[in-house]
């Protein structure tokens, strides 16, 4: 193989935790998101935060104990 050319295979743990980061920050990001639009455009507050705090917290601990 060339000095230029990409090993995917030398980098299967680095690739595969890279994914899965950027997995959960899109879900926490569309989780704000929607607890955004609950709670600033829909005027339920206490739903929206409430739950956007709870879809968090539930997405950190499922991000801990998944493999």
């Amino acid at each position: 193989m060339a000095d230029g050319e990409f090993d995917i295979r030398a980098h299967r743990e680095t690739y595969s935790g890279v994914m899965k980061l950027t997995t959960f920050t899109i879900a926490a990001l569309i989780v704000i998101v929607l607890g955004l639009a609950f709670g600033l455009i829909a005027k339920l507050p206490l739903i929206g935060f409430g739950g956007m705090i709870f879809g968090l917290i539930a997405l950190m601990l499922w991000a801990l104990i998944s493999d």
